[in-house]
């Protein structure tokens, strides 16, 4: 099975249309009532309107080649026309089936204008337009509903209001961060990576600039804080303690940089005689080319994963010791009144970055993956979605997104499908040259696969020239509005 009727099978599960043809099959119960069943809050439907009393209407809906009559309620009552196939959006599908119309249906002016003067709200075009986008997004116009997010938009601005509509998808609370890390997430500056880069480089350009101040010791200060920050134990306890005071002697750190045999014992080191009491020359220190690569390969090793370390407990480990390194270094800065620098700015972008993962992390299986590679980086990001109902099924389907930037193969999407040992990979290229280099090397992954007992069908092809560059897995979140937990890390080996 191609990846292409997987994902056309994905989205009929969440988009089902049907004809408005006369020439119905007798429906039963019991397809009536699987039916329902197999439905999902914020699933659209798409159905004949054949009768509408207040809030109670008839749908004539296509079943697997039949036609299935079903009875649901409307979220609140509002003028439909009969006979005419109306897009719906599942709202509830317990007891009772509620159902909310789009607003594609038609012109819904008059519905807004009423829904505004109900929540006490004034008739403009803003809240017009306020109330036509969240008919669009299927999201419910009731009183407190539309009051809630008449307020959210005026306190933060009309700018944000798709942004707010979307944090009210991902369950995420409305307030500046959230709002702004969102907003990076769509334009592609929510990477990990770059802000490791920038925590590097401002780091440096700070304790430079402290530095040629004459403020050595606020400058070594800062080194030292920052250090300590960074490796602590998973109680947050620093792991070396300050004793006495030293004066460094001449030629001393020069020696201690030649003898350090990895960056990691370098570092280690260097915080040794800090917390020693040493007061290091950061100028020396600042010139030698050894310590700043050694301190940008420091960082690295605490800020990414290898391949082989993605895991989900090791990802939730790194967001978990991430939040805490950042933090701390967000306490140091704003005691050192360095918090409004630009590299105190970087830090709290980066630290509001881990606690944005953190929150999606609760709810959606979707992580950033910020890789060790050999010899260079490498960004990445997975999002697993599937139909909840049918996971715990023996016919249970899991499709995942993965998107990686690298350096040579530039952004790559890769969606996998998994249906017990069967899986149908699909990989998206920028041009031919890489299609031809994936084409050359994928023997490689298809035989790593089977010999982990994976039936495997890999294709690729090279995407559309006109798409814009945007983040595919955030979109596919977005458009998907699951509420789905992370799956366990056995259910597909990505590693490989």
């Amino acid at each position: 099975m191609q990846l292409a009727d997987i994902l056309k099978s994905f989205v009929n599960q969440n988009t089902i249309s049907v004809s408005g043809s006369e020439n119905t099959a007798s429906s039963n119960a019991q397809m009536i009532q699987q039916f329902i069943q197999a439905l999902t809050p914020g699933q659209v439907i798409s159905g004949e309107l054949t009768d509408i009393s207040g809030d109670l209407l008839k749908l004539l809906i296509s079943q697997n080649g039949n036609q299935v009559a079903i009875s649901a309620k409307l979220e609140q009552s509002m003028a439909l026309p009969l006979g005419k196939n109306i897009l719906f959006q599942v709202k509830n599908n317990g007891s009772t089936l509620f159902l909310s119309p789009l607003y594609e249906n038609m012109g819904m002016e008059k519905t807004a204008a009423l829904a505004l003067e109900q929540a006490n709200i004034p008739v403009t075009e803003a809240t017009l337009a306020l109330t036509g986008t969240l008919m669009r997004e299927g999201m419910p116009i009731d009183k407190d509903s539309l009051s809630q997010m008449y307020q959210q938009v005026t306190q933060h601005g009309g700018q944000q209001l798709l942004n707010i509509v979307d944090l009210h998808k991902l369950q995420l609370p409305v307030n500046p961060e959230n709002l702004e890390q969102l907003g990076n997430y769509k334009n592609m500056t929510h990477q990990l990576i770059g802000g490791l880069e920038q925590f590097h480089t401002e780091l440096l350009q700070t304790l430079d600039f402290l530095s040629a101040e004459g403020k050595n010791d606020v400058a070594g200060g800062l080194l030292k804080a920052v250090l300590n920050a960074l490796p602590q134990s998973e109680e947050g306890t620093v792991l070396i303690r300050e004793e006495g005071t030293l004066v460094p002697k001449e030629g001393e750190i020069t020696s201690l940089l030649a003898k350090s045999g990895s960056s990691r014992e370098l570092v280690g080191n260097l915080l040794k005689l800090q917390n020693g009491g040493t007061e290091l020359p950061m100028k020396e220190l600042l010139s030698d080319e050894r310590f700043t690569v050694a301190l940008k390969d420091y960082l690295k090793q605490e800020f990414m994963v290898s391949p082989e370390e993605t895991t989900g407990e090791k990802i939730k480990e790194l967001y978990s010791k991430l939040g805490k390194q950042l933090q701390a270094v967000s306490e140091t800065l704003d005691k050192s009144s360095l918090l409004e620098s630009s590299f105190g700015k970087t830090v709290t972008q980066m630290n509001q970055n881990v606690n944005f993962l953190n929150q999606i992390n609760q709810m959606y299986a979707y992580i950033q993956l910020p890789l060790k590679m050999a010899g260079s980086e490498a960004h990445g990001e997975l999002y697993v979605y599937s139909n909840k109902k049918r996971l715990s099924s023996e016919e249970g389907e899991v499709s995942a997104l993965l998107h990686l930037d690298m350096d040579h193969l530039g952004p790559v999407d890769v969606y996998v499908a998994m249906q017990h040992e069967k899986v149908s990979t699909q990989f998206y290229l920028k041009d031919e040259e890489l299609l031809d280099f994936i084409n050359d090397n994928i023997h490689i992954l298809t035989e790593r696969l089977k010999s982990r007992g994976y039936d495997t069908t890999i294709t690729a092809s090279v995407r559309n020239s006109g798409e814009q560059q945007e983040n595919s897995c955030m979109r596919e979140l977005l458009k998907t509005n699951s509420n789905i937990p992370m799956l366990s890390t056995d259910s597909f080996d990505v590693r490989a």
